[in-house]
C-alpha cells in the first residue's frame, strides 16, 4: 500500500478502518500467486538480525556491529527492508563463524574461560589489549581474537588454557 503497488480507496459513509477498500481483482491476483513468490527467501533461513546476533554475543548497541559490517571487517547479508527501503543486515551461520574466527567479546570470552567479564576486562587491559578500533570508531567490547587469547594464554596469566 505504501509504495503504491496496491491502490486504496475510501468507502463513503464509513469511518476508520471500515472505510478502507481495495480492488478485489488485486486481492484475487495476490491469492493466486505461486508459493515461491510468497515464501520467505531461502538465503535468509537460519539467519539472525544484527540485534539478535549482537545480543547473543553481549553487544547491546547494534551500531557497533553495523559499523564492523559496513567497514568490511565482518561479513553479513544486506537485505532491503520492505517498510523503509533501507539496507538491514542479516548474519547467516557462515557470517557468524567468520565473526568468531576474527573477533571475541567479553561475553564470548567469559563463556570460553568461565571467568567473570570484569576479570577478563582487567586482564586484557593489564596486557595492553584494547577493544578493536577502525578509523575513529571503537566497537565497544569487541576484541581481536588473536590478541585476546594471546594475553589470556597460560604463560601470560599463570592460569589454565582458555581455548
Amino acid at each position: 500500500i505504501r509504495d503504491g503497488g496496491l491502490p486504496v480507496g475510501r468507502r463513503a459513509g464509513n469511518h476508520g478502518f471500515h472505510a478502507i477498500v481495495v480492488p478485489i481483482a488485486r486481492i484475487e491476483a495476490f491469492s493466486e500467486a505461486s508459493p515461491d513468490e510468497l515464501s520467505p527467501r531461502s538465503d535468509l533461513l537460519g539467519s539472525l538480525s544484527v540485534s539478535g546476533f549482537g545480543r547473543s554475543i553481549g553487544l547491546r548497541d547494534t551500531g557497533d556491529l553495523v559499523s564492523l559490517v559496513e567497514a568490511g571487517h565482518t561479513p553479513a547479508l544486506p537485505v532491503v527492508s520492505p517498510s523503509t527501503g533501507r539496507n538491514r543486515y542479516r548474519f547467516r551461520p557462515a557470517d557468524i563463524a567468520a565473526f568468531h574466527d576474527r573477533f571475541v567479546t567479553l561475553t564470548s570470552l567469559s563463556a570460553a574461560t568461565n571467568l567473570h567479564r570484569n576479570t577478563l576486562k582487567t586482564r586484557l587491559l593489564a596486557f595492553g589489549v584494547t577493544p578493536f578500533t577502525h578509523g575513529e570508531c571503537s566497537d565497544g567490547t569487541v576484541y581481536l581474537r588473536t590478541e585476546a587469547f594471546s594475553a589470556l594464554a597460560p604463560s601470560a596469566t599463570g592460569q589454565r588454557d582458555v581455548e
